[in-house]
């Protein structure tokens, strides 16, 4: 391992990342299923193995993923590491119109080729070949045409779980030409489809690293960990636990709460300082929501059946001097008639927080737009103990919603369309309060202090409350 280095040092591997390496270098055993905790580092041992590996062997090799992005990742390991001594540099290949300085700049090749040294007798050397190739799972109907036509007897196939099971099939194809063949499948549990399958297949070895691995080997910190155990998908992405089979649908959509999540009571007070979202309709189907939250509870507060821009500014100032609202703490979905109601509330010189749900910049990057960010926001404030106040229809909403996780590992809501294609109502009281959190999301975390000031706050008012209902 002294041949590869990682910032001009040694790259030394943990006990698992040896393993790794190993099932890949030797080729023990044909077929492979391995899980690892997000950031484990598979994807740069994966590398490392296979760079090494066709360093010895003219072998062909294929990396295939949901998506070129992905695919590449392995790729720009390879491409990196084969300037990591001289004979690597010595059997790279590269066409006449090339530069070698650009190539280990941009990493951007699909298909690298090492010249094996030539046997008595040849002017040229074995070849030994590894190319990318990604499957496209949104169209069903051609869902892993890409690869037909293409045959290696070495496959890796990154983030497995990703790929839907046609084009696993067709990627599967692709040893058929050899009968000496080699697969390796990648990935973290999202999905209960082929990776599930061959997880419990017992034809399959089987290399399973969870965060609990992660502090054995001192990768991880517990301190990080129990952080992470608040963050979306800690199940799949550090306790590589597939999702459980009921759960998740025949489009890999998984409920973002479920009745146990949930804590309901009959009735609440706001005790602390209160943010509102306020979901806009007009006079169709939909209605428009005012939910309110502190600390402690979350609550619908008005719907309003058939409205306008005037109404909806009327009822949301009323709202917030009813319930002591500040502007800067509402926040409107600006879509449709919600930009006409923003408009209304300026000129009422109410500055609320107008938000476009659809904006893909969102202050995480694990999620497709706002709309999904702010969606996560409530649900880990009902996780973590924020009380719903008994609404049949808003509970009901809570227990519908649903995301996925999307090929190129980012967190998508169900939209709006999906659902009303399933006969599931629009969650207008969801919506607003999944506004409610916005700016939630946009402010930094409260200190421990402060958590603990606002827990005395409470304790204090909400005995007030009591003895005033006596």
């Amino acid at each position: 391992m002294a041949n590869f280095k990682e910032n001009g040092k040694p790259v030394i591997l943990t006990d698992g990342q040896c393993e790794i390496f190993w099932l890949i270098f030797t080729r023990a055993n044909p077929r492979n299923h391995l899980m690892t905790y997000t950031r484990y580092g598979k994807s740069f041992v994966v590398a490392l193995a296979i760079l090494a590996r066709c360093s010895l062997y003219a072998e062909k090799w294929c990396i295939v993923a949901g998506s070129k992005a992905q695919a590449s990742i392995i790729m720009g390991y390879i491409i990196e590491h084969i300037f990591d001594n001289f004979m690597f540099q010595k059997m790279f290949e590269i066409d006449k119109t090339e530069n070698l300085d650009s190539i280990r700049r941009h990493r951007n090749k699909d298909r690298i080729n090492l010249r094996h040294p030539p046997a008595e007798g040849r002017k040229l050397g074995e070849l030994a070949e590894i190319f990318v190739l990604s499957v496209d799972s949104k169209n069903r109907q051609n869902a892993g045409n890409s690869v037909m036509g293409f045959g290696a007897p070495n496959v890796v196939e990154d983030e497995a779980s990703l790929i839907d099971d046609p084009s696993e099939a067709k990627i599967f194809r692709m040893l058929g030409d050899q009968p000496d063949n080699f697969y390796f499948k990648i990935g973290n549990p999202f999905r209960n489809n082929h990776f599930r399958r061959d997880y419990d297949d017992p034809k399959f070895y089987h290399f399973n690293a969870d965060y609990i691995t992660g502090i054995r080997e001192g990768r991880l910190d517990p301190a990080f960990v129990e952080e992470a155990r608040k963050k979306p998908l800690f199940s799949i992405l550090y306790a590589n636990q597939f999702p459980d089979a009921d759960a998740i649908d025949q489009d890999n959509f998984l409920p973002l709460l479920t009745e146990q999540d949930i804590r309901i009571i009959e009735k609440g007070q706001f005790t602390t300082k209160v943010n509102m979202g306020v979901d806009c309709a007009g006079a169709g189907d939909n209605k428009s929501a005012w939910v309110g939250h502190d600390r402690f509870v979350i609550k619908v507060l008005a719907t309003e059946d058939k409205s306008s821009p005037q109404s909806i500014a009327e009822k949301t100032i009323n709202l917030m001097n009813l319930v002591d609202v500040d502007e800067k703490d509402v926040s409107l979905d600006e879509l449709g008639v919600g930009a006409k109601s923003s408009i209304q509330l300026a000129l009422s010189d109410a500055e609320i927080n107008s938000v476009s749900t659809g904006d893909t910049k969102t202050t995480d990057d694990v999620y497709t737009n706002v709309r999904t960010e702010i969606a996560f926001k409530l649900a880990e404030a009902i996780k973590n103990g924020v009380r719903v106040v008994r609404n049949e229809a808003f509970i009901k909403q809570l227990l519908s919603a649903r995301y996925k996780v999307m090929p190129n590992h980012k967190i998508r809501l169900m939209t709006k369309e999906e659902m009303r294609n399933r006969g599931i109502p629009s969650g207008d009281e969801f919506d607003a309060a999944c506004l409610s959190y916005y700016v939630d999301t946009r402010e930094p975390e409260e200190s421990e202090n402060d958590k603990i000031e606002a827990e005395i706050v409470h304790d204090e008012m909400l005995h007030e409350v009591i003895l005033d209902e006596a």
